[in-house]
């Protein structure tokens, strides 16, 4: 009988121990290629539902609600994105570079420093729109505070969650929410449409589905520790937070204080248009940050690693996100207009160049992804916040000369050129890692 016919060769050939190593890590390389495809294609579900829910958001709001109610949806949203940008350069950027196991074994205090963030930063901006009561603005008040509440559940819990389940490796929770979020949302255009849902009622479904989200995280986190949770935010504090609110003051400079100093010297109907042609592409900004905390994870090459690898790292990734925002703008250019009037209707047509505009703003926010992870890495996040400023500057000059006359147009000119300082900032800071391969690297995994 041939020895290929038998159950079992006649012969064992000896491998070698380099063959066995070979194949072993050829296996393993199959298996992580796998994982992180099926991770990719999780996320990405998630946020296309995520995305969905929100852009059938704006479409309420949109149809049904005056110009003053969605200029306060903008504003509160504005507001409470400037809030998240504290909470990812305080503490979710250095834990999401963080290996998964160190982060479940540290996972209930890291919830109890984000409960103790989420709790002061949202009655710090509840406060401050509660303020708007004493200075007769002629904005809806109420409706600002209705919308700042209900974007503080979404939104300041949204990166957090997220990180929480790619390191416990649950990927499919998110997924099942998020589809819970659009079946909401989506039940919510119909009781608004025929049974006259109010502003108040439709911001109060999305508080309740942001406390169901964070109740469920409990469960797989456990209960938060408050005790090493206030420990770790007192250090935060101390560490990141000067320099957070320097980053964060020079990010707000550019891309929500445009929208503050225009409702402030425009019509109601300005300040909806550069509301609702984000919202547009508010689901392209939210699948690039989601693929974004992904990334992060093969920046996980402890200490000693070289600037050579992370080069090749930060290249492999800006060319990724180079790509996925040229055909953002292509795809605004060719298909912005049409999209624009079916959607919204006639109301906002004369927008297209606004939402051009964020087309170009959202490119340059996700190739900054990548540089924000490679400044982490190198302990250079506190010196990025800071040469943010001139960025926030450059914002509010821009807006308070170019609103007054150009309304819409002049906040987007504003925010774009805030946006190109702040990269050009990146650039500059990281350097050496463009120009020069082969040292250690500097910093540690923490990062601030």
């Amino acid at each position: 009988m041939p020895e290929a016919d038998l159950p079992f060769p006649l012969k064992h050939k000896k491998e070698s121990p380099l063959n066995l190593l070979k194949v072993i890590a050829a296996r393993i390389s199959s298996v992580f290629r796998t994982r992180m495809a099926l991770l990719r294609a999780m996320s990405l579900a998630d946020q296309i539902l995520f995305s969905a829910a929100n852009f059938v958001l704006t479409l309420i709001l949109v149809r049904h609600f005056s110009d003053e109610k969605v200029e306060a949806y903008g504003i509160a949203l504005f507001s409470v994105l400037i809030l998240q940008g504290v909470q990812r350069t305080s503490y979710i950027l250095q834990n999401a570079v963080l290996p998964a196991p160190i982060f479940r074994r540290r996972a209930s205090r890291v919830l109890g420093q984000h409960l103790i963030f989420l709790v002061l930063l949202t009655l710090a901006v509840l406060l401050i729109s509660s303020a708007l009561f004493l200075f007769p603005s002629g904005k809806d008040v109420w409706a600002i505070l209705y919308a700042t509440a209900a974007c503080a559940m979404i939104y300041m819990h949204l990166d957090f969650d997220r990180l929480c389940l790619i390191k416990h490796d649950r990927y499919f929770d998110s997924f099942i929410f998020s589809a819970l979020y659009f079946v909401l949302i989506a039940s919510s255009f119909f009781a608004v449409s025929y049974l006259n849902m109010s502003f108040a009622a439709l911001m109060g479904v999305m508080v309740l589905y942001g406390a169901g989200k964070l109740f469920r995280l409990l469960f797989i986190v456990g209960l938060p520790d408050f005790f090493w949770g206030w420990t770790m935010f007192k250090k935060s504090i101390r560490t990141c937070f000067t320099g957070s609110i320097l980053g964060i003051l020079g990010w707000a400079g550019f891309a929500s204080a445009p929208l503050f100093v225009l409702s402030a010297f425009a019509p109601s109907v300005q300040s909806a248009a550069y509301v609702v042609t984000r919202s547009l592409l508010q689901p392209i900004n939210v699948i690039a940050r989601s693929l974004d905390v992904i990334d992060k994870n093969t920046f996980q090459t402890g200490q000693g690693a070289s600037l050579l690898h992370l080069k090749q790292i930060l290249f492999r990734q800006l060319s990724i996100y180079a790509i996925f925002g040229a055909v953002t703008i292509v795809g605004t250019l060719l298909f912005g207009e049409l999209a624009l009037h079916i959607l919204y209707g006639e109301k906002y047509d004369d927008f297209h160049g606004i939402l051009i505009g964020w087309a170009v703003f959202v490119s340059l926010m996700t190739v900054m992804f990548p540089l924000e992870t490679a400044l982490t890495k190198t302990g250079r996040i506190q010196a990025y916040n800071i040469w943010k400023l001139p960025a926030g500057v450059t914002g509010i000059i821009l807006a308070v000369l170019l609103c007054p006359p150009f309304g819409a147009s002049g906040a987007m000119a504003a925010t774009i050129g805030g946006a190109i300082v702040c990269l050009g900032a990146c650039l500059w800071l990281i350097r050496d890692v463009i120009r020069t391969p082969g040292a250690p690297l500097p910093g540690s995994l923490s990062g601030g």
